[in-house]
C-alpha cells in the first residue's frame, strides 16, 4: 500500500514548525546504537554538537538539533523510498521521468506498465500523482536523481539549503534504522516532558547592558572555572592609542573582537580610554593569572552581526552552563536567569535511614543522585563528612555575624555601622529538619557522603536516638537550637514542643566506602538504626553497565578494556587475606567523558590507588607491582609509565585485558 505523501509531509512539517530548537543532549544508548548501526559514519559526539569527518577528510559540524529535525521526517521519507523503489522496479527511464514531469502527463506505454503492476485504485492514483505532480509531495528535483528527496525535506523543515542540507542526509540514513529513530524519539520526548516544569531564577539584574554582561562573566568564571569558560581563547599583542597590552578573544563566540585587555600593571580610568571613550570597565579582574585584566565595554544589544553582541554572549552562557543560563531584558532591566527543570513537588515516601556501601567507584553516590536529581534543591541538603566535621558543623552553633546597623548622628543624619554579633547559625541538619516540619506534604532528604570519614558519635551526638523510627524518642535540644526552632516553627509546634523528633517526611541517605571503614568505627547502636544496601561491582557487558564500554588508551595503537582490567586486579586483591574485597576497584573509579580513559588519568588515579592504598606494603607475590617498583617510576607517563603498564599487564597474566596488538 502506498501512503499519502502529502499528508505525511504536512505531519512532518507541523512537527518541525512546533520544534522549540532547544539544546539537546544525546543519550549514551543513542550514541552507541548509532555507531553500531551506521559504522561508516566517522562521527564524534559532543554535548550539543557532533563532528562528522567525510571520506575526503572534510569536517561537518552538526548541531544535535539537526538529528531531531531529521527524525521528524522518518515516516515521510520511508514512504518516499517506497515510491522510488516502485519506479525502479518498473524500469522507468530517466528520460521518461523528466518528460512526465515536464508534460505533467504519463505516456501510454508507461501508463500501461504502471496499470499492470499496481491494481489498487488508491495506490495507482497516488503513484501517478507522484510522477506528475511534484508539488503534491513537495518535491523539486526529478526522482531519477539520487538526491531527489533533499529539497523536499529542507523546504518542509524551513531551513537554509546550502548550510543545512545535511539534515536531509541524516533523515535518509535514520529512516533505514527504525530502532535508532525510536531511541531518538524517546530521548526527545523525555526532554520535552522534563521541560514542562522548567522555571527560571533571577541571579543578577542591572539596567546597563555592559554591566550585566560583566557581572555575568564574573559569575560563570567563579561557578564553572577558567578551563570551561575560556576554552579555545586567543591572545595577541595590540594597543589602546600608544599603550600596549595583550588582547584576549574568544573567536568561536565573538570573532576577533577583544573581550579582555591583559595589562602589565594596574590602569587608571584614562588609561582605559581611547579618544576619550572608555574601552574597558574600570574594575579589574584576575584572568589566566593576570591580576590587571579589564573587561570590554563595547557591547550592543542588537543582533547586527557584530561579535560583541548580547546574542553571542548568550551563546557563551548557554554552552558553558549546558543551556541553563541566559540574559533577557524585561522592561528596562536586564536579568541573568538560571533555568531549573526540577520537580516542583517531592512525592511522599516511606521514611528511611539507609547507607549505601561498597568498594570505591561502585556507584554509591549515583544511587543517592538518582533519588535527588529531579528535585528542587529546597527538598534536600547534601553534605560530606570528614575528620574535622563536628556537631556544630552538622547542627549549627553560635558564630560571628556581621550586621549593618542604621544610626543617626548628632545632626540627625543617617549613617550605617558594621557591627559583629554572635548568633545561632543553622547547618544542614537543622535546615532540613525545619523545612520538613514546615511542609508535611513533600518528602525531604538529608544526604551524607562518606559518612564513615567523620566521627559519627561526635557529629550526631544525642540526635542519633532519633534515627530509631519505631520509637517515640525525643531529644532535648540545646537552648540556642530550641530558641532558633521556636522562632521558625512556633513554641507549640510538634517539631519542638516536646523536644526534637524526626518528621515522617524526612529521610536520611548516606554513602560509605568499605575501604575507609577504619577511619572512625561506628558503634553497634548507631549501625542498627540504619538500613544497609551493598552496591556490588558489576562486570556485565551490556548497555545498562556504561563502564563496560570504557577502555584505557595506552597510545595510538594499544589499549585495553577497563572492565577486564578491574576484574583481573580485583581477583588478585580478593585472593590476598590482608586486603580482601573492601580494597577492590569499582566500575566508576574513573569516569571518562567519552569512554576513553587516558594513560595519564589511569596512572594518576588507578595506579596511584593500587600502589598507595592497596599493594604498597604487600609482598611481591601478593602484588601486581614487581619488587623495587615505586610509584615515581611511572613518570614521565608517556614513556616510563607506558612501559610499566604494559609490563604489569603481561607479567600478571591478565588474560583478556590486553588487545592482540599489544601482546
Amino acid at each position: 500500500m502506498l501512503e499519502n505523501l502529502n499528508q505525511l509531509a504536512q505531519e512532518a512539517k507541523q512537527k518541525s514548525d512546533n520544534y522549540d530548537k532547544n539544546e539537546f543532549v544525546f543519550s549514551d544508548k543513542f550514541k552507541s546504537t548509532f555507531r553500531k548501526l551506521l559504522p561508516n559514519y566517522n562521527i564524534k559526539f559532543y554535548n550539543y554538537t557532533s563532528v562528522v569527518t567525510t571520506s575526503t577528510n572534510l569536517l561537518i559540524i552538526v548541531p544535535n538539533q539537526w538529528f531531531v529535525i531529521a527524525s521528524f521526517f522518518n515516516n515521510y521519507i520511508s514512504a518516499l523510498k517506497t515510491y522510488k523503489n516502485k519506479v525502479n522496479e518498473l524500469g522507468i527511464s530517466k528520460e521518461t521521468i523528466k518528460q512526465i514531469r515536464e508534460d505533467e502527463i504519463i505516456d501510454h506505454g508507461t501508463e500501461a506498465k504502471i496499470t499492470a503492476a499496481i491494481s489498487e485504485n488508491n495506490d495507482l492514483s497516488r503513484f501517478n500523482q507522484f510522477l506528475t505532480d511534484y508539488d503534491w509531495w513537495y518535491g523539486s528535483k526529478t526522482i531519477d536523481r539520487g538526491d531527489y528527496f533533499v529539497s523536499a525535506i529542507l523546504n518542509l523543515a524551513s531551513v537554509i539549503h546550502n548550510s543545512q542540507s545535511y539534515i536531509a542526509d541524516l533523515a535518509y540514513s535514520l529512516s533505514e534504522h527504525q530502532d535508532l529513530v525510536k531511541i531518538l524519539e524517546d530521548d526527545y520526548n523525555s526532554l520535552r516532558s522534563n521541560s514542562i516544569n522548567e522555571t527560571y531564577t533571577t541571579i543578577l539584574e542591572n539596567k546597563i547592558l555592559r554591566t550585566i554582561i560583566f557581572d555575568s562573566f564574573k559569575f560563570i568564571l567563579n561557578k564553572y572555572g577558567e578551563d570551561k569558560v575560556l576554552m579555545n581563547h586567543e591572545i595577541k599583542d595590540t594597543k589602546i592609542e600608544d599603550r600596549k597590552y595583550k588582547g584576549f578573544s574568544l573567536n568561536s563566540y565573538f570573532g576577533f573582537e577583544t573581550l579582555l585587555g591583559l595589562f602589565d600593571k594596574e590602569q587608571t580610568i584614562d588609561g582605559l580610554k581611547s579618544s576619550g571613550t572608555p574601552r574597558f570597565i574600570e574594575e579589574k579582574i584576575k584572568v589566566l593569572g593576570n591580576e590587571n585584566s579589564y573587561f570590554t565595554t563595547q557591547w550592543n544589544g542588537a543582533d547586527n552581526g557584530r561579535g560583541l553582541s548580547l546574542e553571542n554572549f548568550n551563546r557563551l552562557l548557554s554552552h558553558v552552563s549546558n543551556n541553563k543560563l541566559k540574559i533577557v531584558k524585561k522592561d528596562s532591566i536586564y536579568e541573568l536567569l538560571e533555568k531549573s527543570s526540577l520537580n516542583e513537588i517531592s512525592s511522599l515516601t516511606k521514611p528511611e535511614n539507609i547507607i549505601y556501601y561498597g568498594s570505591p567507584g561502585t556507584g554509591k553516590s549515583y544511587k543517592v543522585e538518582q533519588t535527588l536529581k529531579d528535585l528542587d534543591q529546597k527538598y534536600y541538603e547534601r553534605i560530606t563528612f570528614h575528620p574535622e566535621f563536628d556537631n556544630s558543623s552538622f547542627v549549627g552553633g553560635y558564630r560571628p555575624v556581621s550586621e549593618r546597623i542604621n544610626h543617626k548622628d548628632e545632626d540627625n543624619k543617617d549613617f550605617i555601622e558594621n557591627v559583629v554579633n554572635y548568633k545561632f547559625v543553622p547547618q544542614a541538619f537543622t535546615n532540613i529538619y525545619e523545612r520538613a516540619w514546615n511542609d508535611r506534604r513533600n518528602q525531604y532528604y538529608l544526604a551524607i557522603e562518606e559518612i564513615n570519614r567523620g566521627n559519627c558519635a561526635e557529629i550526631f551526638g544525642d540526635i542519633f536516638q532519633l534515627l530509631d523510627r519505631n520509637s517515640n524518642y525525643t531529644v532535648s535540644p540545646s537552648n540556642e537550637l530550641r530558641h532558633y526552632l521556636e522562632s521558625k516553627l512556633g513554641k507549640n509546634h510538634d517539631g519542638i514542643k516536646n523536644g526534637l523528633k524526626l518528621p515522617t517526611n524526612l529521610s536520611l541517605l548516606a554513602t560509605m566506602n568499605t575501604s575507609d571503614q577504619s577511619l572512625f568505627p561506628m558503634d553497634s547502636a548507631f549501625k542498627r538504626r540504619w538500613d544497609w544496601e551493598y552496591i556490588p561491582i558489576c562486570y556485565d557487558k551490556n548497555e545498562a553497565n556504561k563502564s563496560s564500554n570504557y577502555f584505557v588508551k595506552i597510545d595510538e595503537t594499544n589499549s585495553f578494556n577497563w572492565i577486564e582490567f578491574i576484574k583481573a586486579v580485583n581477583q588478585k586483591i580478593k585472593g590476598n587475606r590482608n586486603l580482601g574485597p573492601d580494597k577492590c576497584i569499582g566500575n566508576y573509579f574513573i569516569k571518562p567523558e567519552e569512554n576513553e580513559i587516558s594513560l595519564k588519568e589511569f596512572v594518576n588515579k588507578a595506579v596511584f590507588y593500587l600502589w598507595n592504598d592497596v599493594f604498597k606494603d604487600e609482598d611481591q607475590a601478593d602484588s601486581i607491582f614487581k619488587e623495587g617498583m615505586h610509584y615515581e617510576d611511572f613518570f614521565p607517563i608517556e614513556t616510563k609509565g607506558k612501559e610499566l603498564i604494559l609490563e604489569i599487564l603481561k607479567t600478571n597474566d591478565f588474560k583478556g585485558v590486553l588487545k592482540p596488538e599489544t601482546e
